[in-house]
């Protein structure tokens, strides 16, 4: 086995070590040394160090498992670049740190990329056509000075130090003001592909975003869980006119109406429970998506109840999900009712599952 070990003082160093096919061992004493070009092809990589380098970039790795023993005082970024096909994306967007999944509510003025299946994050270099694998820890972005209401793309960077979250900007609910583009299959800035996108959000104030059952507002474009969304209203009242309207004449989320943001696009599933009652015809709540008027997503057609049913009485559950799909941007699902003579509305819940 053939052991290397390089220890420079001052300047950078260049190892083409293409027939090495034992253990490479790099340490640096100076963290003004920059590690470039280095080519084994079967050999396992060990990079030590008590100040660290300034930049490590190891080239020609056949397999990330070849790279072990990482370890510095002074850096925590290290850069794996030409490993063909590896296009690593770990960490997810979360409100809460250190956290990536979590079952509550949560409202924060700043949003996190924390570890979860791992800590790597590949990123792509303009200047070589390559990608390179990041470590992280956890990265971190204020949302002080947002625009309220208004959707954000997260894109992740390397800035030749370190990591770094960037918000930019939609024109709309549903139009970005800057597009992206698909590098190697992976979504990165139209204008910049070394900035990859990893999610989208909505902020709820000049300095707030939110993760909740009634605003999944943090969507994910890599690593999406299931999350529940959910809006119920339970306060009995009349409504006797026949045409759609929001439920109770309210558009509140969290009691007849949930909203959410989609990056790209969106899938997800909604249920309608209802309990009312109807002395004659004909009465229905049924549901919207981006409507307060027009029942356009299919629950049996809305849940009804005629004349002809029993004492006028509805507590109808759906039997099964019905799956929605939405295009990206801004959306929400408004519970509706429609009355007529003489209608009593009891209960309506919306409930469902998301992917973000």
């Amino acid at each position: 086995m053939n052991i290397l070990t390089i220890t420079p003082e001052s300047s950078n160093i260049n190892v083409d070590d293409n027939n090495t096919s034992g253990l490479l061992n790099v340490s640096t004493s100076s963290n003004i040394n920059t590690l470039t070009n280095i080519y084994p092809t079967t050999s396992n990589i060990s990079i030590n160090s008590t100040t660290g380098p300034s930049v490590v970039t190891v080239s020609g790795v056949n397999s990330l498992a070849n790279i072990v023993n990482i370890s510095s005082a002074s850096y925590s970024n290290t850069v794996v670049s030409g490993a063909s096909g590896v296009y690593s994306s770990y960490g997810r967007l979360s409100l809460a740190s250190n956290n990536p999944i979590y079952n509550t509510d949560i409202t924060n003025n700043t949003i996190y990329y924390t570890p979860y299946l791992g800590n790597k994050l590949s990123l792509y270099d303009s200047s070589t056509s390559s990608w390179s694998d990041y470590t992280f820890s956890e990265l971190s972005l204020s949302l002080l000075a947002s625009t309220n209401d208004t959707n954000y793309d997260i894109f992740i960077y390397y800035n030749g130090n370190s990591l770094v979250m960037e918000k930019i900007a939609w024109l709309n609910n549903s139009n970005r003001n800057s597009s992206l583009i698909l590098q190697d299959g992976i979504y990165v800035l139209s204008t910049d592909a070394k900035k990859r996108y990893v999610g989208s959000i909505r902020t709820t104030s000049t300095s707030t975003t939110e993760d909740s059952k009634k605003k999944r507002f943090v969507w994910n474009n890599s690593n999406k869980i299931v999350k529940q969304i959910y809006a119920t209203d339970s306060v009995l009242h009349t409504y006797t006119t026949s045409s759609y309207r929001p439920y109770k004449n309210i558009t509140t989320s969290g009691i007849t109406r949930i909203e959410f943001i989609s990056g790209i696009d969106q899938y997800l599933s909604v249920s309608l429970h209802s309990d009312h009652f109807n002395e004659s015809n004909f009465s229905s709540v049924a549901l919207g998506l981006d409507s307060t008027s027009n029942p356009n997503i299919d629950i049996i057609n809305g849940i009804y109840v005629s004349a002809g049913s029993p004492y006028g009485h509805s507590n109808i559950s759906t039997s099964s999900n019905t799956y929605v799909n939405t295009n990206l941007g801004y959306h929400y699902i408004q519970i509706l009712q429609y009355g007529s003579s003489i209608s009593t509305f009891n209960k309506a819940i919306l409930s469902g599952a998301i992917l973000c």
